[in-house]
């Protein structure tokens, strides 16, 4: 449940009072629901924008899958060794 004592502290600086405050976050999950990036923050500050986001799953990709980077020759060779792969 959540800690109302985390308000009193604040010194009311939250206009409500009588509703529970949170602040918006977003998740970048890895596989096993593993939280691999958490942005907290509100809509001009603290929140990831598209780019972000794609960078961060471009990261749990690059850390889950083999063939990620196809600059690698080990997986360059394998695509085009794979049927239909182009020279």
């Amino acid at each position: 449940m959540f800690d109302r004592s985390l308000v009193a502290r604040c010194e009311g600086r939250y206009a409500d009072t009588h509703h529970i405050a949170s602040a918006p976050s977003t998740l970048v999950l890895a596989p096993g629901l593993l939280i691999d990036t958490n942005y907290c923050g509100y809509w001009s500050w603290g929140r990831p924008s598209r780019d972000d986001r794609w960078a961060d799953l471009g990261d749990v990709n690059r850390g889950i899958r083999p063939d990620f980077d196809p600059l690698v020759d080990e997986v360059r060779d394998a695509h085009l060794a794979a049927p239909g792969g182009h020279p």
